[in-house]
């Protein structure tokens, strides 16, 4: 796994810029900045354009000249230490038969510039995030067949993960891709076009000094792809910068995650395992279905989305109190806050009931989803349970 230092951030005072990696990044230990032209590793990749962006890396559509392809690379903040789990996750499931599920490196190197040393990874091209998909989308739900490939296929990569010893630690809808057509990965000039030329906004200082070494003239907004064609749902799960070994306290550290698919115990700041990534996964199978998210709020704070969750799932057993109460005050949660939910999941009942056109059985989805998302995480289902239940064998 990556290893993480307390996030840098500039003095210099930047006017913000809506839909692009935090500005207040660039500076020493920070992100590097990179422009589109820009050269790394001795000129083999040429950036094209801008893919993504995260708390702890910039994601570029790059051309790879030692091999004439397009690929993926990921320039990590020059604090953040990549450590070889990624690598040696690579390694170990090179002959699993779902290993290209996951978007594993292909290889890695580092680059210097003047925020410090940065790790980059090369990862295979692939399409837009699920999250991004589903946004352009009518309701923002999948069509059926879309849909239940994508199911199916990130239960078999987490299967994939759990069954090597790893956990993902922060999966929801924006770190899944769906594959490109293979018509698109044929021909790069057609992907070149369906993806369109970069779209740049320029940085600025509020006190009006010119922009320096540490940060871009330019940012980029990330690209959106459009395909003529339409995707058939099959997917890979990337980013496992939060990845952790199950036998490596370590892995169960507390990282920036995405709080509303985020685990009631990673909120809380405690130990987190594999019955983590299946709370997440139950979100994520639910936000497919729906089109929402399970656990919404107007702040994405752990407190708020654990105020959801009891909204949710009903308010907190006695025994969950017992274990959970003084690491809940931490957070100013008290039963008092609990007082007023109901006593089970009946507001789940609910949203799923609500789904009019489930061509599942919405009886079978609830008990599934329900024993996915205890609170309790020795009482959840493991991977291996989920893909025997009856309504993922429906699908």
């Amino acid at each position: 796994m990556a290893k993480y230092s307390k996030a840098p951030k500039s003095s210099v005072i930047y006017y913000d810029i809506p839909s692009v990696e935090n500005v207040f990044l660039y500076t020493e230990g920070g992100l590097h900045p990179i422009q589109i032209g820009d050269s790394l590793q001795g000129g083999q990749f040429k950036i094209v354009n801008k893919l993504g962006y995260g708390a702890y890396s910039t994601v570029w559509l790059a051309m790879d000249s030692s091999q004439n392809r397009l690929v993926a690379l990921k320039v990590l903040r020059g604090d953040v230490s990549l450590v070889g789990t990624e690598a040696k996750l690579a390694g170990i499931l090179a002959a699993h038969q779902d290993r290209h599920l996951l978007a594993l490196p292909e290889q890695s190197f580092k680059v210097e510039g003047p925020n410090g040393i940065h790790d980059v990874v090369v990862l295979p091209i692939a399409g837009p995030t699920l999250s991004q998909y589903m946004e352009g989308l009518e309701e923002h739900r999948l069509p059926v067949n879309i849909r239940n490939r994508a199911i199916q296929e990130i239960v078999r990569g987490l299967a994939c993960l759990h069954q090597a010893g790893f956990g993902h630690g922060d999966l929801h809808t924006s770190n899944i891709l769906l594959r490109l057509p293979d018509s698109y990965l044929k021909n790069q000039e057609d992907l070149l076009a369906c993806i369109g030329s970069p779209v740049s906004e320029p940085v600025m200082r509020m006190d009006g000094k010119p922009i320096t070494e540490h940060a871009p003239e330019l940012v980029f907004l990330p690209a959106k792809f459009s395909f003529p064609g339409h995707f058939d749902g099959s997917i890979v799960i990337a980013d496992f910068g939060s990845t952790f070994k199950t036998s490596d306290d370590e892995g169960n550290a507390r990282f920036s995650v995405y709080a509303p698919t985020a685990a009631p115990e990673r909120l809380l700041g405690k130990k987190i395992g594999l019955p983590s990534d299946i709370w997440s996964l139950a979100c994520a199978i639910f936000q497919l279905i729906s089109g929402k998210e399970l656990f919404e709020s107007n702040r994405n704070t752990s407190q708020m989305v654990l105020f959801e969750i009891m909204e949710v799932l009903g308010k907190p057993s006695e025994d969950w109190w017992l274990r959970w109460e003084k690491v809940a005050a931490d957070l100013a949660i008290t039963r008092r806050d609990a007082a007023d939910c109901n006593n089970g999941p009946e507001k789940l009942d609910e949203m799923i009931d609500d789904l009019d056109d489930l061509t599942t059985d919405k009886e079978l989805l609830k008990d599934m989803l329900k024993r996915m998302l205890t609170l309790e995480p020795e009482e959840r289902l493991t991977i291996k349970e989920v893909q025997e239940h009856p309504w993922f064998c429906s699908l």
